[in-house]
């Protein structure tokens, strides 16, 4: 299915102030980027000298695997074999 979540991508809900919420509006709008994109970017930012080892993408290939084992067990995406987890 096509409008299915990429599962190389995670949900991050996280409480804010409606004061910094706005604070990182206004600066998205200066920087005449979209919200989401301006919070990517910002997060990407403050870990981009973090370096992964194999371990952390061992950690990242089970954590995507067993998100696509559950989607398809409930029904919401559909086995395909040509993807790789």
């Amino acid at each position: 299915m096509s409008n299915q979540p990429d599962a190389d991508n995670r949900v991050l809900s996280v409480r804010i102030s409606r004061e910094l919420y706005r604070k990182l509006q206004k600066q998205a709008s200066l920087l005449g980027k979209k919200f989401n994109e301006f919070l990517r970017m910002s997060l990407a930012g403050a870990a981009d000298k973090v370096r992964l080892d194999d371990e952390d993408y061992k950690k990242i290939r089970r954590e995507k695997a067993d998100y696509i084992a559950r989607e398809v067990a409930s029904g919401r995406r559909a086995k395909d074999k040509t993807r790789r987890a």
